[in-house]
């Protein structure tokens, strides 16, 4: 066996992986989902996310492997960071290097391996996302670019790791990095076995809030006079320039850096905590009988206060009043924005070949779209006996249309990345929403062609179906996580009668407004609200999409997300699709298969 050698530019190389503070953190979805990815598509039975360390490799993220890290001197991704491109090995037995290696005459008995380096925006090889088969093979020219793809993605997470640990307007650390660093510091105290001392230190930072503008955060110190005054003042005559100095002391005062206004109070003063808990139920719209009217100021400060004084070191009593989810989602700024790639393709009509070039460029610049989209085009169901290695094949499998419904889906569904989601289980939710969208296809193949809509209206429609659940992530995150210990705690309670009890609205009015503010066709919107009541009178202008999404749910009752829907399926449920109640069978199965299909995809 040979041991891996060391960088040239070492000791700048582990300082950059440090900067990152990213060893010994918690798992994260964002980066499991690429290693899960990767393992289906490169199909192989391990994936990792590596680190290399000073003496040892460390798993970001792992798949098919027991064990989160290794020592660094029998390691193969300390022989990949060494070079800029690919580093693979066909058959570890047939390579002097690693024969011997403890890896591949024990577990996991690695004989393939390919790893692609994680590069810092400075250069340095911070690790590899490497691939690890138990037999001989070689990636060819296709695969050997999609590797490099998923690469550039973790870089891309990796990057966003160190991005989020400030606030933007204050600078001050955020409250989840600080955990996310303690948590690192304590498991590094756990290796080295040495104890871990915490220190709670009270810090002055001069936290103030403006009560001009609303402004929270560090103020500006001024003094009245010149400081040039006062040193001509000192040397030419002594008592007046100490005069002058004195008066310039007591002069100073804390000013707003945003409007220059000596508006300026204490973020912890009993007033601020006054204004802030107004501008709180302000901001939630909460509208209670007899409820004193806010300040101007409580106005004002609302649009800035609730993601400021996230990064105050000083605790500061909130009041436990609750959002008004309903008033609250009518407000144009409390809801995500649609991501910039959906809303490009949402605008291209498909109905001439500069519009497809488009799409096909915008789904290519983006490696997750790519690889989702080539994925579903070769499983079995959905695409054909020939594999696609690129967005075009892909295409030509799928056809255009699909292809614009399955990217766009991925594109809105991303923004699962940038919202905290607690108990929501964003892999189930994507499970549940494309399974729904495949099983659709499948009820509209069965479906008379007079009646059957198109199918980038019904994937689309299947896969933002549920999109409420995020929305209620994004607005109230402590009730969307009492929503799901609810949904897995009382299984017998249909979801709508959990929702209108404890939230007082339910998901598809919350999904529906979300649609409205995005500007999605009023057919989309209706869709959203009413898939889970298609038989009410207002559900009639999302048919038949509402009646397939009702149909495909009671199909695929558990499948990612258990809304507890009512599996009994009558003749009518299928008729008032045009579809004979004797094929119910068949297309049950067929239905089946899809939802596995795109489950293996994902």
């Amino acid at each position: 066996m040979i041991a891996p050698g060391i960088a040239v530019n070492e000791s700048a190389r582990i300082n950059t992986l440090q900067s990152f503070n990213i060893l010994d953190t918690s798992p994260e979805e964002r980066f499991d989902r690429i290693t899960h990815l990767a393992r289906h598509l490169f199909n192989v039975p391990i994936t990792l996310i590596s680190l290399v360390d000073t003496n040892r490799q460390w798993f970001k993220s792992y798949t098919g492997l027991s064990i989160g890290e290794t020592p660094r001197n029998i390691s193969f991704s300390g022989h990949a960071i060494l070079g800029d491109d690919i580093f693979m090995v066909p058959d570890t037995l047939s390579d002097e290097r690693f024969y011997d290696n403890p890896l591949v005459t024990g577990s996991p008995g690695i004989r393939f391996y390919a790893g692609c380096p994680l590069t810092a925006p400075n250069g340095s090889k911070l690790g590899t996302l490497c691939l690890i088969d138990t037999k001989p093979r070689i990636l060819n020219n296709e695969e050997r670019k999609l590797l490099q793809d998923f690469a550039r993605m973790v870089e891309q997470e990796i990057s966003e790791v160190q991005m989020v640990t400030v606030d933007e307007l204050t600078t001050l650390p955020n409250r989840r990095p600080f955990e996310a660093l303690a948590q690192h510091a304590l498991k590094v105290c756990h290796r080295m076995k040495k104890f871990a001392p915490l220190q709670l230190r009270e810090r002055s930072i001069s936290q103030g809030l403006c009560t001009s503008c609303a402004y929270v955060g560090e103020t500006k110190t001024i003094s009245k006079g010149s400081v040039n005054t006062g040193i001509i003042l000192w040397f030419v005559f002594l008592i007046p320039g100490f005069i002058y100095s004195i008066w310039r002391f007591l002069s100073r005062h804390e000013v707003c850096p945003i409007c220059g206004q000596a508006t300026i109070i204490p973020a912890d003063s009993p007033k601020a905590q006054k204004i802030i808990r107004e501008s709180l139920e302000t901001q939630a719209m909460v509208v209670t009988p007899g409820l004193k009217q806010p300040s101007k100021a409580a106005v004002g400060v609302a649009k800035v206060v609730g993601r400021n004084m996230q990064a105050s070191s000083t605790p500061i009593a909130f009041s436990s009043q609750r959002i008004n989810l309903r008033q609250a989602v009518k407000n144009i700024d409390a809801l995500p924005a649609m991501p910039v790639i959906a809303q490009k393709l949402l605008a291209l009509s498909m109905d001439n070949e500069e519009d497809e070039r488009e799409m096909l460029m915008l789904i290519e610049q983006d490696p997750q779209i790519s690889a989702k989209i080539i994925g579903l085009s070769n499983s079995a169901k959905l695409g054909s006996a020939r594999k696609s290695t690129s967005v075009k094949e892909a295409v030509i499998l799928l056809g255009m249309s699909r292809v614009k419904s399955i990217a766009t889906g991925i594109a809105i569904m991303s923004l699962s990345t940038k919202v905290s989601t607690g108990k929501l289980k964003t892999q189930d939710l994507w499970l549940h929403s494309f399974g729904i969208a495949f099983a659709m296809l499948s009820i509209a193949r069965a479906m008379p062609a007079k009646i059957r809509p198109k199918n980038d209206q019904v994937f689309l429609a299947g896969i933002l179906h549920d999109i409420g659940y995020l929305a209620l992530a994004f607005l109230d995150p402590e009730r969307s996580d009492d929503l799901h210990v609810l949904l897995l705690s009382e299984s017998e309670s249909p979801v709508l009668s959990i929702e209108r009890e404890l939230l007082e609205i339910c998901h598809d009015e919350l999904g529906a407004e979300l649609a409205r503010h995005w500007n999605l066709p009023d057919e989309t919107i209706t869709v959203l609200r009413y898939h889970h009541t298609p038989d009410v009178p207002e559900a009639a202008a999302g048919q038949p999409i509402i009646h397939m999404i009702s149909l495909a749910e009671k199909l695929l009752a558990s499948f990612g997300i258990d809304e507890h829907i009512d599996t009994n399926i009558s003749d009518k449920d299928w008729e008032v699709l045009g579809i004979d109640p004797s094929k119910a069978e068949e297309i049950g199965v067929e239905v089946a298969e899809q939802a596995e299909q795109a489950a293996a995809a994902y």
